[in-house]
């Protein structure tokens, strides 16, 4: 059961009210944790309700007081899907309410959220959506030193929790702090209207990140990064039960994707929510954006990629001892990523992961070695609720999953894989390959 957190975190169906320790998904985090990483939660409210429930009303007046500005963030579709329900309810509430409705579903880049104009003595942001406009709405508050709730209309959550907010700058992925949503709102009256297309897309996007979780352990044997065993576990749990959950249950689905970002918000980072699929997706999405090819949802391209990526990390796991490798050439890099995703090569070229010191580079070398059967044996794992996720994924589509299994080519997933270390310069075993020169720079030579 869910315990011993630092709020208490509530789940409500209309009057029907619990706690977190009904989903009955294991966890011995402590308050304050062992590790001496985590933090405590800033979110103090997670509310399933819907519009008119006096919850909202609850959990907003906690926030500002009464008469307060408050602005509103969302986009048409859902603004005018809502039929101007929660401006309507927040001015019932006696607050000045102004709205800012971006006029189609925006993109997350720090154009659009730099774009929003705050109202004369804002005490309090909202935003309605789902992670999208949760990350514009994340930055902006952090922006303005404000703070921020949320009412969550999709199931696609994994990130929603995290205390950063990412956003293409410059056409590149910006990771910026900020502070988490202190109040999440999960709209009942939509998250039942979902369809299973976009639950789908849910799925993709939690399950996808079970490569995170593998680069996290990464990043803490190779890179002696900070890492939580509690909540690495807890991660693999929030992913196992999802992938043992039968049917189409909306709720339920949310909540596990809120739980696994509540998660990050724990290790303080977007650690959980930033592996080698998320790079790799990013990369993809920025090279169909640039060449104007249809383009996927994240969620759907990182976990086409996850699977991509455990049969290149079992691969590389699983070689001999020794091996030797040319250092890569990053001017070649920079002249990819200036071909192949529209960037100058000036841009390219500050954002190339630098050339690890000799000492690092021995060092790594000698903890890959120290601790390799131990990350292939958490590979197989990863990899085993991979495959599991596949054919569960595949069910929730009404096309059986004939569109998701056609959409990358191999050019493509090789391209993007080879580049995407440098897209974000997150550590990842991914990351690592391409430091040590493996496979990454053998893929771009034959795309010349």
């Amino acid at each position: 059961m869910l315990h011993n957190l630092t709020c208490r975190l509530c789940y409500t169906i209309g009057v029907m009210q619990t706690d977190f320790s009904s989903l009955s998904i294991p966890c011995t985090i402590q308050s304050p944790c062992g590790c001496g990483f985590c933090g405590a939660l800033q979110t103090k409210n997670i509310v399933f309700c819907s519009v008119e429930s006096e919850e909202l009303a609850r959990c907003i007046t906690m926030l500002a007081p009464p008469l307060a500005s408050v602005l509103l963030i969302t986009d048409s579709y859902t603004y005018q899907a809502s039929r101007r329900c929660f401006d309507k309810r927040l001015g019932r509430l006696s607050y000045r309410v102004k709205t800012h409705i971006y006029p189609t579903l925006p993109c997350d880049t720090l154009r659009q959220a730099n774009a929003v104009s705050l109202p004369e003595d804002c005490k309090l942001i909202i935003g309605l959506g789902g992670q999208t406009i949760a990350n514009l709405v994340k930055y902006i508050a952090a922006k303005n030193q404000l703070p921020a709730a949320f009412i969550l209309t999709s199931p696609m959550a994994s990130s929603i929790l995290t205390p950063s907010s990412v956003l293409l700058a410059d056409g590149l992925p910006q990771t910026y702090q900020t502070a988490s949503f202190k109040t999440v709102v999960a709209d009942v009256s939509f998250l039942m209207q979902t369809d299973r297309d976009t639950l789908a897309v849910a799925f993709a996007d939690l399950v996808s990140h079970a490569v995170s979780l593998f680069d996290y352990q990464c990043a803490k044997l190779l890179n002696g990064e900070k890492f939580c065993g509690h909540v690495y576990q807890q991660g693999c749990d929030t992913i196992d039960h999802a992938l043992q959950l039968v049917g189409n249950d909306t709720l339920q689905r949310t909540q596990y994707a809120l739980i696994f970002s509540m998660l990050g918000q724990r290790v303080g980072s977007s650690r959980l929510q930033g592996g080698a699929e998320v790079q790799a997706a990013h990369t993809a999405k920025m090279l169909f954006t640039y060449e104007e090819r249809p383009l996927r949802t994240m969620g759907e391209i990182q976990f086409l990629f996850a699977q991509k990526i455990v049969a290149l990390y079992r691969n590389f796991l699983s070689k001999g001892e020794s091996f030797f490798v040319s250092p890569p050439d990053n001017n070649m890099r920079a002249e990819r990523i200036e071909e192949f995703l529209g960037l100058d090569c000036k841009t390219a070229t500050k954002k190339i992961r630098p050339i690890v010191s000799s000492k690092t580079a021995q060092l790594q070398a000698y903890r890959f070695r120290e601790y390799r059967d131990e990350l292939l044996e958490h590979l197989l794992l990863c990899e085993m609720r991979l495959k599991s996720a596949w054919k569960t994924l595949k069910r929730l589509y009404t096309d059986d999953g004939f569109g998701m299994a056609h959409y990358l080519d191999t050019a493509d997933a090789a391209l993007c894989l080879a580049l995407a270390p440098d897209v974000n310069d997150k550590f990842t075993l991914l990351g690592y390959m391409k430091d040590i020169g493996v496979m990454m720079d053998n893929y771009l030579q034959e795309l010349v």
